[in-house]
């Protein structure tokens, strides 16, 4: 949900972490009696391959595009979050770089979560023309690759 962090009060459009970042418990005493912690840049789509690798479920005939939370992952994984509403906002996160793209209706917006997790201080002008051109042709790439996978 947005509470105005970004000039934002609703939930349909909010592409910053105070909407994306979500805690997930799994629950699961035989296989993990005590707490553990899992690490790196994670994402929904992971979810799935967690189960079947927690019930031992060998999945064949498909590619899934997530990473077993049981399962190590780089630190610079590349994530990309889409808002509710189309055409509203994308995010590019890799590492602890993200990019928010707006579709040409605001200037792009960059963020180093490591050192500003609230994302208050945009750091797009640090970055050449070049730079932001390709995070957003990268988005735009993505965009088009899960769409055509809807069509199909």
């Amino acid at each position: 949900e947005a509470f105005g962090e970004h000039g934002r009060r609703h939930h349909s459009a909010v592409i910053w972490d105070e909407g994306l970042h979500v805690e997930a418990l799994l629950y699961y005493p035989r296989r993990f009696p005590e707490a553990v912690h899992v690490g790196g840049p994670r994402q929904q789509t992971d979810l799935l391959p967690t189960l079947a690798d927690l019930l031992g479920v060998e999945l064949r005939g498909g590619l899934l595009p997530g990473t077993s939370l049981l399962r190590p992952v780089p630190a610079d994984r590349t994530l990309y979050h889409a808002g509710w509403i189309e055409n509203q906002s994308m995010a590019l996160r890799q590492g602890t770089r993200k990019f928010i793209y707006h579709y040409d209706r605001e200037p792009m917006e960059v963020y180093d979560l490591a050192s500003d997790p609230f994302e208050e201080v945009n750091l797009a002008d640090r970055y050449t023309p070049e730079a932001l051109e390709a995070a957003t042709f990268a988005l735009l790439r993505w965009r088009r690759r899960v769409n055509d996978r809807y069509r199909k």
